[in-house]
């Protein structure tokens, strides 16, 4: 859908700014998700969280830019509001 909105613009899709994607789950959803199958596929970011991402450099590393967290087993506790305080 996104991707029809920026053709249809005439915008160009290789110059959009792109963001890790970063999948957390259970190790048996995890092990069954398969690559191929998200490749081109439309992904569901309602619940989902922007964090800070590490990146390694030459002197060892900081808080560089950001990555997108999926949590993607249900069975996983949501963060509650009254927690966050």
């Amino acid at each position: 859908m996104v991707n029809q909105l920026i053709q249809k613009s005439g915008a160009d899709p290789a110059e959009l700014k792109t963001y890790l994607l970063e999948l957390v789950g259970t190790e048996q959803d995890l092990s069954e998700l398969s690559i191929s199958d998200l490749i081109g596929s439309d992904v569901e970011l309602e619940r989902a969280k922007v964090m800070l991402k590490w990146e390694q450099g030459r002197n060892g590393g900081s808080w560089r830019g950001l990555k997108v967290v999926l949590n993607i087993s249900a069975s996983l506790p949501e963060t509650k509001e009254s927690e966050k305080k």
